[in-house]
């Protein structure tokens, strides 16, 4: 996982001695940017399309449950597809509705919208 730029060059309290002296992005096309423990995501079709073109975000998440709940907070005109239904691939294995499935760090994820079928 590449770590932007920003968050490599953050000084943290403890190396400060006080406040946060550098800080992110305050958004991206709309979306939040948070800091702390993330995993990188990759936004797929329509995902990506309605996230105003945005391929990757990070965000922070132990579980796909935290993960869908993250991306809302970050990209809230999501919020209409993510109750639809999304897929999570995490490491090529897809997960429809395992809401606790772990996150292993440094996973690759992928979301994908679900497919109607019949």
């Amino acid at each position: 996982m590449t770590t932007p730029k920003w968050l490599r060059n953050k000084v943290t309290e403890k190396e400060q001695g006080g406040p946060h002296q550098q800080r992110g992005p305050p958004s991206l096309h709309g979306c939040v940017v948070t800091e702390g423990n993330m995993v990188q995501v990759t936004l797929s079709g329509t995902i990506q399309q309605i996230a105003g073109g945005i391929s990757t975000l990070e965000i922070e998440a132990k579980n796909i449950r935290q993960l869908l709940n993250g991306l809302e907070k970050q990209c809230p005109e999501l919020k209409p597809e993510i109750e639809k239904g999304i897929a999570v691939a995490i490491n090529g294995t897809i997960y429809r509705d395992d809401w606790f499935q772990p996150i292993p760090e440094d996973s690759e994820i992928f979301l994908i919208p679900r497919l109607a079928g019949g």
